[in-house]
């Protein structure tokens, strides 16, 4: 187990190395230690800007009771080995002692509310709340999850004055449109948007339009949001001969290169290379969303489960053990129920592949908030690679 988490870059030493990076890029960090902190865990008191330790409930040191005695035959309570006193009043390494809690709670309020103000890179418009309740959006968006949306609704319920600007409303009626671009405002912030829209298969005509915009609003140094609700791109001999494959590649190319803070807010499906081109966990986007919509997996159950039940298939009639229509059945199933539950939010966030589990209700302010920490570092000059036209 050690293997997987120690020695290499992504782990433990990663935490300690970006904290040290982060301070020096003035990004401080503020601990308050609720609880024991040994070997590396120690570092996150002792590397952090300013550490909050609390009487008879926090603990640091780079080797506890255990280990101490092992290696010196020194016996030690935690308490005096490493507590609140130790490091507040010997060690110095930490700087506030607090009695509890609620104390401990109250002191990082007051460095944090002593800290300079942070300017946003960005001319901020006076909020306009939208037109349109955000509760609508319950009844905007589908129980099922594959069932088409109409994203301009979506969109009017968490805009500023529930108004969107869109950018080529009437390209390639039906298939175009399958992704919708334009600006809107968020709590004063403008922001390009991407969104897919009905069933959301993106055609070559939506990826043409879509990787366009991006590259347009890199150029105008416009934050981007990506709302994303796609199954995939358009598959089939007359997609590939359009140029799908190349089309979709310069969507991926915007989306890699792109300057501009970028988030992505999944309300649908969340499959294949859509996720790609959406901006997806693979391409850092500054925060990535999920609604209970959200499912997030290479394709979806059904189609997982048909691609490798015609491969087993082939495989057992190679066997000369064709399966029965039972085994069919169960193992169709089978692999519905392992990619649905692969792709529901809550097992994606258990592994850190999304930032927060959104209610309906909660998507303009954690938007809003996103755009706002994002924002807190200057827009850098567009550069992009080669494209195919």
């Amino acid at each position: 187990m050690q293997a997987e988490v120690f020695p290499d870059d992504q782990h433990f030493g990663s935490m300690f190395y970006n904290m040290a990076r982060m301070s020096a890029m003035g990004l401080k960090q503020i601990t308050m230690s609720t609880g024991g902190n040994t070997a590396g865990g120690a570092y996150i008191v002792f590397m952090a800007c300013q550490s909050v330790m609390i009487e008879k409930l926090a603990y640091s040191f780079l080797g506890g009771p255990p280990l101490v005695k092992m290696a010196t035959g020194e016996v030690i309570s935690a308490e005096d080995l490493g507590g609140a006193k130790v490091h507040t009043q010997i060690s110095g390494g930490a700087d506030y002692f607090c009695t509890n809690q609620d104390e401990a709670i109250d002191r990082v309020r007051e460095i944090l509310m002593l800290e300079p103000f942070q300017k946003l890179h960005f001319h901020r418009y006076a909020e306009t709340p939208p037109q349109v309740s955000q509760d609508s959006i319950y009844e905007i968006l589908p129980a099922s999850v594959y069932k088409g949306i109409n994203v301009h609704s979506f969109l009017e319920a968490i805009a500023d004055d529930s108004l969107f600007s869109e950018y080529k409303k009437n390209y390639a009626p039906g298939r175009g449109n399958n992704i919708v671009t334009g600006k809107m405002r968020l709590k004063g912030i403008t922001v390009g948007v991407v969104a897919s829209s009905g069933v959301g298969i993106i055609f070559f005509e939506a990826a043409c339009k879509a990787t366009e915009w991006i590259v347009r609003c890199c150029q105008e140094k416009i934050p981007l949001l990506f709302v994303q609700s796609s199954p995939g791109y358009m598959v089939g001999s007359e997609s590939e001969h359009m140029g799908i494959g190349k089309y979709g590649a310069d969507m991926v190319r915007a989306v890699s290169c792109a300057q501009v803070p970028r988030i992505q807010l999944v309300i649908g499906p969340d499959n294949g290379a859509a996720n790609y081109g959406m901006c997806g966990r693979a391409y850092k986007p500054h925060f990535l969303f999920s609604t209970m919509r959200a499912r997030t997996s290479v394709m979806s159950g059904r189609s997982a489960a048909g691609v490798l039940l015609s491969i087993e298939e082939q495989k057992r009639a190679k066997q000369n053990h064709p399966m029965t229509e039972s085994e069919k059945e169960d193992f169709n199933q089978k692999m519905i129920k392992k990619y649905d539950e692969e792709a529901h939010p809550f097992y994606c966030g258990a592994r850190l592949l999304n930032d927060r589990v959104l209610k309906f209700s909660e998507i303009r302010n954690w938007l809003a908030m996103a755009f706002e920490v994002s924002l807190l570092k200057p827009i850098g000059e567009p550069s992009f690679g080669n494209f195919r036209f």
